[in-house]
C-alpha cells in the first residue's frame, strides 16, 4: 500500500482545476500520466528482479500447469495445489537423482 500512495498523490496533485472545470471530473494531464507510467515501470522492474529466482525454482518443480488442480486453502491457512489423478508421472527431481545408488566401478 505504501507504493501506491505516492503515485496516487502525484496523480491527484498534478492536475490543477480551473474555474470552469470544478464541476467536472478530475482528469490527469499528460505529465502526471507520464510520471505515473515511469513509476509503474520501475515498480514492475523491481518486482521482476525479486520474483525471477522464485519463478525459476517453480519452473523446475512444475512440469505442466495443466496437470494440476486449482489451489485449495485449508482451515489452518495453508494453500495446497494437487496434481490431477490422471496426470502423467513427474520426472525425477535432481535431488532424487542424486539419492539413487550409482554403479560402482
Amino acid at each position: 500500500m505504501k507504493c501506491i500512495a505516492p503515485a496516487l498523490a502525484l496523480l491527484l496533485t498534478a492536475t490543477p482545476l480551473s474555474a470552469e472545470e470544478k464541476s467536472g471530473p478530475l482528469l490527469p494531464n499528460d505529465e502526471s500520466l507520464r510520471a505515473l507510467g515511469d513509476y509503474a515501470q520501475e515498480m514492475m522492474r523491481g518486482l521482476a528482479e525479486h520474483a525471477a529466482p522464485m519463478v525459476e525454482q517453480l519452473r523446475t518443480l512444475i512440469d505442466d500447469l495443466g496437470a494440476y488442480q486449482g489451489p485449495e486453502r485449508l482451515p489452518n491457512g495453508d494453500i495446497i495445489i494437487r496434481r490431477k489423478p490422471d496426470a502423467k508421472p513427474l520426472p525425477p527431481s535432481p535431488e532424487e537423482l542424486d539419492d539413487e545408488p550409482g554403479i560402482a566401478l
